[in-house]
């Protein structure tokens, strides 16, 4: 290992230490049921689901009610899925004059969305953006001056690190949360 990749390392640390308290905190208050500084906007939107869904907050589900609830969180999944990633993607254009992410990107995340729901395929994304920065930006730097440089045109691909997180989060996501937040206490 070079000094240059100590150097890099111990950056990347630097700041996941100073970002993990703050965002820790924000996340456990959301999972707690607490308010938060995002309730203003985030509770209408929660009271228009149920609204839609035809379910009141203190209501008990038969199983009429459940599927359409379920079949309604998997359209949801789906469209966040979708969409959310292509928002990102249009606003790279706009900014880089090219595509940030494939078609391929887009559907895998509605398919994760629609199956696991939105929240799972929420995690997937973040989960899977920080495996491809964990591996895209080490090459950056230590290829920057070789014959097989990778610049920011260079793709990588990002299926691959979605495929990755997709049983990190689906089966021990809850786990390492709960781990993560007692952590931070």
């Amino acid at each position: 290992m070079t000094a240059n990749s100590l150097i890099q390392f111990a950056i990347f640390l630097g700041v996941l230490l100073v970002l993990a308290k703050p965002l820790g905190e924000y996340m456990g208050r959301v999972l707690e049921m607490e308010p938060t500084f995002l309730d203003p906007v985030i509770k209408p939107v929660e009271r228009g689901i149920l609204a839609l869904a035809g379910i009141g907050p203190e209501d008990r589900m038969d199983w009429k009610a459940y599927a359409w609830a379920v079949l309604l969180f998997s359209l949801i999944g789906l469209l966040v899925g979708y969409f959310v990633p292509a928002l990102m993607n249009q606003v790279y254009k706009w900014i880089r004059k090219t595509d940030g992410l494939g078609m391929g990107d887009f559907k895998m995340l509605a398919w994760l969305g629609a199956f696991w729901g939105w929240a799972p395929m929420l995690g997937i994304l973040f989960l899977g953006a920080g495996l491809g920065v964990a591996v895209g930006l080490p090459l950056m730097f230590l290829r920057r001056n070789s014959d097989r440089a990778i610049s920011g045109q260079t793709m990588l691909p990002f299926g691959c690190f979605l495929a990755l997180a997709t049983p990190v989060v689906v089966f021990f996501g809850r786990a390492l949360w709960l781990g993560y937040l007692g952590w931070v206490g």
